[in-house]
């Protein structure tokens, strides 16, 4: 049971330590045997002495599922992390929609120095009659957007910058 509904799911994993620490993979796969679709998969893998990662995540929800649940949003849901690079200078990409709602398509620069540095640049494309007017009017078809943050005391999100541009 998944927040008070029944569920049923197929599950596989596999963690692996190669190299004496010079190589993690990780693998997850969850996938639902209930008759709603909707799988989820993170594949990740860190290697070398000056740790190189890359991710590839995902979850794809063509009909309600937990994200769904979670989320409130009822409808069918993507959500998208795939990059690679240093742990000092992680890139990947972010994109996600929500049904007819919102489409994100976005940069994300990840930077280990101190602190954790997150930054995410990209566009959000409204779709016109699934929003209240005055959104629409307000941020127009598409905003940009760019945020900087970072991690502080392993704990604690901090958002130095957010800036928003909308098309209107």
């Amino acid at each position: 049971e998944i927040l008070g509904k029944p569920a049923t799911f197929k599950v596989r994993a596999m963690v692996t330590d190669e190299q004496s620490g010079l190589k993690s993979t990780l693998s997850f796969n969850v996938e639902r045997t209930d008759g709603i679709k909707g799988p989820a998969y993170v594949e990740a893998e860190v290697k070398g002495t000056e740790p190189y990662m890359s991710i590839n995540a995902g979850i794809d929800e063509p009909e309600t599922g937990l994200l769904g649940v979670v989320t409130g949003l009822r409808m069918p849901l993507f959500v998208l992390l795939k990059g690679e690079g240093s742990l000092k200078n992680w890139i990947g990409r972010f994109s996600a929609r929500a049904g007819q709602l919102i489409d994100i398509d976005s940069s994300v620069e990840i930077r280990s120095l101190e602190e954790l540095h997150i930054d995410v640049d990209g566009t959000a494309r409204f779709h016109s009659g699934e929003f209240p007017g005055i959104i629409v009017d307000f941020a127009g078809p598409e905003t940009l957007f760019k945020i900087k943050s970072r991690i502080k005391e392993k704990s604690e999100l901090v958002i130095d910058s957010a800036d928003l541009k909308s098309s209107n």
